[in-house]
């Protein structure tokens, strides 16, 4: 998906989003820019989100 499009759907600025993108390589090492990295991402996310809905 492209930036500008991503930007529409978050309702984020450009610039806002580019930031937090840049954000996130810096501090996981991973970037959500390639498809490898954003599907990790993803899935940490996701394992995350998993872990805080048991009891």
């Amino acid at each position: 998906m492209s930036l500008g499009k991503t930007c529409d759907k978050v309702y984020l600025h450009k610039n806002t989003l580019q930031y937090k993108l840049n954000r996130i390589h810096k501090i996981t090492g991973l970037n959500p820019r390639k498809f490898q990295d954003a599907v990790l991402l993803y899935l940490a996310v996701q394992l995350r989100m998993d872990e805080c809905s048991f009891p």
